[in-house]
């Protein structure tokens, strides 16, 4: 699979989450249990780090802002995904050199490397409290 058209699919993958939090609340009315509930905190009896999550990010996208406060990484996921969003649509934009897509490429596996390790080491945090 070459670069573009994985930019393309994370981008429509990206888009469709947006929609998802939008209808979920229509569809949780008439379908029933939609959002389960934390496994983990049904497992271990505490909530997990990114209990609130789905909730806090469906508020934002639906404009209920005074109740997205549930997950202190709201604010932050979403910042981080409109910026996913715009990056991966200016790289789907144009025709992309051989060489700008090694180098687009590497410097995105190490991006979301970085996010990684921070989000390790929000849990590490977040479970030794």
């Amino acid at each position: 699979m070459n670069y573009r058209r994985f930019n393309i699919i994370m981008l429509i993958a990206l888009l469709s989450l947006g929609a998802a939090l939008v209808l979920a609340p229509c569809i949780h009315e008439h379908i029933g249990a939609l959002y389960p509930g934390c496994v983990l905190e049904t497992l271990m009896g505490r909530s997990c780090p990114m209990c609130g999550l789905t909730t806090g990010l469906r508020d934002l996208v639906t404009g209920s802002m005074q109740r997205s406060s549930r997950n202190p990484l709201t604010y932050p996921v979403a910042v981080i995904i409109l910026l996913e969003i715009a990056g991966r649509a200016l790289l789907c934009r144009r025709a992309l050199s051989p060489e700008f897509v090694r180098r687009a490429a590497r410097w995105d596996g190490r991006l979301h490397t970085v996010l990684l390790l921070v989000y390790v080491g929000y849990c590490v945090v977040f479970f030794t409290r």
